[in-house]
């Protein structure tokens, strides 16, 4: 049985896999819980804790609704391969986007190929 963490608790609550953040009441954005838990941006797929300039960033969170037939994310959960189709959904540049997510993805895949596992950020999927 997953865990419930309430909205009151977000600030200082631990992260336990497969549980449920539960978000405000306010109506708007402010009541999104996972910046709560995690010192990242409230909005948006890609978030992060550090910088992408320097590639300093402490850890990634990946938000997804599964709910994008045009970008059809998705997870197996007996492999643990995640899936995920970035941050453009506009024509143009992969890698030219306000996020900077997929520069992101794309520094991590070199680092792992090249053998700098450890310079990767731990990636959390919400």
């Amino acid at each position: 049985m997953s865990k419930v963490i309430s909205f009151d608790s977000l600030f200082d609550c631990d992260l336990f896999l497969d549980s449920t953040y539960k978000g405000g009441s306010s109506g708007n954005a402010s009541d999104e819980a996972i910046s709560k838990v995690l010192s990242v941006q409230n909005s948006s797929g890609f978030r992060f804790l550090g910088s992408t300039k320097d590639f300093s960033l402490k850890y990634c969170v990946l938000y997804t609704t599964f709910e994008d037939s045009n970008w059809p994310d998705s997870i197996d959960y007996t492999t643990g391969q995640f899936i995920y189709y970035g941050d453009n959904k506009s024509p143009g540049e992969l890698h030219e986007t306000p996020k900077k997510g997929n520069v992101v993805l794309r520094n991590s895949f070199e680092l792992l190929h090249s053998g700098c596992r450890d310079k990767i950020p731990p990636f959390f999927i919400f």
